[in-house]
């Protein structure tokens, strides 16, 4: 029930902000990725060790403009890195 919640489209940011905290992974990435959810909430999300969200983040627009720049900044960097064998 939670991860239909946490992809309603008319979900409030408060709600997506205590969802967020739940140990279910398909349910935080949903949050990186609602565009309900606010900036605090991703700016958390994004140093989420356990799963790399931070790359959900990075394509939210309710991510703060120098959380984004950052992180699409990691993404450009990993794309140059040679495939090791």
């Amino acid at each position: 029930m939670l991860r239909l919640i946490s992809e309603h489209p008319k979900v409030a940011p408060k709600t997506l902000t205590r969802l967020s905290h739940h140990p279910y992974a398909a349910i935080r990435e949903n949050i990186a990725r609602h565009p309900n959810t606010d900036g605090p909430t991703l700016s958390r999300l994004s140093r989420d060790r356990s799963q790399p969200l931070w790359y959900l983040v990075a394509f939210n627009p309710n991510a703060p403009g120098p959380l984004r720049k950052k992180l699409q900044e990691r993404m450009r960097r990993l794309g140059e890195k040679p495939a090791t064998q």
